[in-house]
C-alpha cells in the first residue's frame, strides 16, 4: 500500500474541484470533534484564497486517486524589524486515520510545501498546533517554540460558568470591580519588532461574516461571539484584534463590548504578551495545564535570525491564526 502513495504540491488555484472537495472532506472527518459545523467548499476557498497572493500552498498524498493526507500553508505579510517579509501559517494538517504513523510521509509532505514557500520568498512558517500535533512538529519537523498564549478575561456574568456555585456570582463580580478601581494604571508603550502587516485590505481578506467589526476614529475592533456548550451555553466574546494595537485601545474595546453586546457572560483576549490591562485580569498560569504554544520553523536562515523565537519581539493574538 505504501508503494502506491503519490505526493503532489499545488497552489489553491491549481487544485481541481475534486481535490478541493477531498481536502475539505478530509478536514471535516479529521476535526469532527473540534468544529461546530462542517466546513463548506465556500469556506475552504475563502480561507485559502483571501490573502495577498490569492492562493495558498497545499501538499497532498494520494492513494488510488483518493487524498489521504494534506499539509496546508496560508501566506501572510509581516513587518520583521521594520522590513516587509513573508511568512506562512501552517493550518489543518490532516492524515487519514488508516494511514497515520509513517513519519517519513509527513516529513516528505511538509518539506515539499516548504520548497514551494521558498520559491515565493516565504522564509518562515509558524502555527498554533493542537496538543498532539505540537509534539509531532517539534520532533519530526524540527519546529521551535516562540511562546505561550496568555489569556485575559473580563467577567460580566458568571452564573452559568459557576454552575452550583452561582451564588458567589455577585460577590466575585463586586470584588473584581473594586480590583479594577484599585489597579495601578500606566499606559504601556507597546512596540513589537515582528507583527503582521495590517493595511486597508487586511480586515476584508482575513475575516469573514462570522466576525464582528467595530470601527471608530481611533481603532478597529474585531471580535467573535461563541456559545460554549461545555459551560451551560455561556456566551463568550473573543477579542480577535484591535488595530492599531495599544493597551488603551484594548481597554476601550472591552468597555464598548460590555456596553453594546447583550447577554454575554465573558470577554476573552488571548495574546502572547504580558500586559497590565485596567479592566481585565490575566488568567493564572497554573489554571492551564497545557497553554497553547505558538511555534515555528525558519526556512531561510540568511533572511530570518533565531531572534524570531524570542517571544518579546512579537505581537501575536488570534488574528495571526485561522481560528474559526
Amino acid at each position: 500500500m505504501e508503494d502506491k502513495l503519490q505526493f503532489y504540491f499545488k497552489k489553491t488555484t491549481d487544485l481541481d474541484i475534486e481535490e478541493k472537495n477531498q481536502i475539505n472532506n478530509l478536514y471535516n472527518d479529521t476535526f469532527i470533534n473540534f468544529i461546530d459545523r462542517k466546513r463548506t467548499i465556500d469556506d475552504f476557498l475563502f480561507k485559502y484564497k483571501k490573502n495577498y497572493l490569492g492562493f495558498s500552498f497545499h501538499g497532498i498524498i494520494k492513494s488510488k486517486d483518493k487524498i489521504i493526507g494534506s499539509y496546508n500553508v496560508i501566506p501572510g505579510e509581516f513587518l520583521y524589524f521594520k522590513e516587509k517579509k513573508y511568512f506562512g501559517q501552517s493550518v489543518d494538517t490532516a492524515i487519514d486515520k488508516n494511514f497515520k504513523g509513517n513519519i517519513y510521509n509527513l516529513r516528505k509532505l511538509a518539506h515539499g510545501v516548504y520548497q514551494m514557500l521558498l520559491k515565493h520568498d516565504i522564509s518562515f512558517v509558524y502555527g498554533l498546533p493542537n496538543k498532539s500535533f505540537y509534539k509531532v512538529k517539534k520532533k519530526v519537523l524540527n519546529w521551535n517554540d516562540i511562546g505561550n498564549l496568555n489569556f485575559y478575561i473580563h467577567p460580566i456574568d458568571l452564573k452559568k460558568i459557576l454552575g452550583k456555585f452561582k451564588l458567589f456570582n455577585s460577590i466575585i463580580l463586586n470584588l473584581l470591580k473594586i480590583f479594577y478601581m484599585l489597579k495601578y494604571k500606566k499606559e504601556e508603550k507597546y512596540n513589537s519588532n515582528i507583527k503582521k502587516k495590517t493595511d486597508s485590505n487586511f480586515i476584508d481578506m482575513r475575516f469573514d461574516s462570522t466576525y464582528l467589526v467595530y470601527k471608530n476614529t481611533n481603532y478597529n475592533l474585531i471580535y467573535k461571539t461563541i456559545i460554549k456548550k461545555d459551560y451551560s451555553q455561556s456566551k463568550f466574546v473573543y477579542i480577535i484584534d484591535v488595530l492599531p494595537f495599544s493597551i488603551n485601545n484594548l481597554e476601550d474595546s472591552v468597555k464598548k463590548i460590555s456596553e453594546n453586546e447583550k447577554n454575554i457572560d465573558l470577554i476573552i483576549y488571548p495574546d502572547i504578551g504580558k500586559f497590565k490591562i485596567k479592566n481585565m485580569i490575566k488568567v493564572p498560569d497554573f489554571i492551564f495545564k497545557n497553554k497553547p504554544v505558538v511555534s515555528g520553523k525558519i526556512l531561510d536562515e540568511k533572511i530570518i535570525s533565531k531572534s524570531i523565537f524570542n517571544k518579546h519581539n512579537w505581537q501575536i493574538n488570534l488574528s495571526n491564526f485561522d481560528i474559526k
